[in-house]
């Protein structure tokens, strides 16, 4: 039960990390003038494509780690 949870919080703190960190910087950006509304949405899509290859990639190493232990 422990590890269950522990695991889904980790995933979730990772999300958000990586959401918050691409968010602030495309926002900066954004500010700045640099970006247009086209390669905002493009860095958008791009973080949460990410955030959810490293959340699948954690689970899956989660996985293994939990079949050999």
């Amino acid at each position: 039960m422990f590890k269950k949870v522990s695991k889904s919080l980790i995933s979730v703190v990772l999300v958000l990390c990586i959401t918050v960190s691409v968010f602030s910087v495309s926002l900066f950006s954004v500010s700045a003038g640099f970006l247009t509304d086209k390669l905002y949405d493009k860095l958008y899509d791009i973080g949460m494509r990410v955030a959810c290859e490293v959340t699948e990639t954690f689970g899956g190493l989660y996985k293994l780690l939990k079949t050999f232990l």
